[in-house]
């Protein structure tokens, strides 16, 4: 790995020492959004972002912070900003999503229907359940290209 494709995640955090095993990948990141009730498409992001094993973090355009960590049982889809929120996507069972603004928290329960992950792209497909039925049905593609 060159030292252009990689800083160190610790120095990003302190200003501690660095061992091979926290170096981080500069990525570029492109999420699509397809909204499969509404049968629409839209492209979220397009910025730089920071792969590290299972997690990808980013900046929206507005300087909302995006962490998402895609794990074997579960995916975590977290943001930052005015409006925030953590959706935990499992593999098995339900999961929870969690938006938080400044009007109060809402819950909303979650049914995660397909993930894959890839070098060149993670995808998770999802429904935002409401009264056991499905209120929204998503499908978030990150295309993930290493930057040179």
């Amino acid at each position: 790995m060159s030292s252009s494709h990689c800083v160190c995640a610790r120095t990003l955090l302190t200003t501690g020492g660095c061992s091979l095993k926290s170096y981080v990948m500069k990525v570029l990141v492109r999420l699509v959004q397809f909204d499969l009730l509404e049968n629409t498409k839209a492209v979220i992001a397009d910025t730089r972002g920071l792969l590290k094993d299972n997690r990808l973090s980013y900046f929206e355009e507005g300087g909302q912070r995006h962490d998402i960590h895609f794990g074997e049982d579960e995916v975590v889809l977290k943001r930052n900003g005015e409006f925030s929120s953590e959706t935990v996507l499992k593999s098995t069972g339900r999961g929870e999503s969690l938006i938080a603004s400044p009007y109060g928290t809402m819950r909303l329960e979650t049914r995660l229907i397909e993930k894959e992950k890839a070098l060149d792209h993670w995808m998770v497909e999802y429904e935002i359940v409401g009264s056991g039925s499905p209120v929204s049905h998503i499908r978030l593609v990150w295309e993930i290209t290493m930057q040179a």
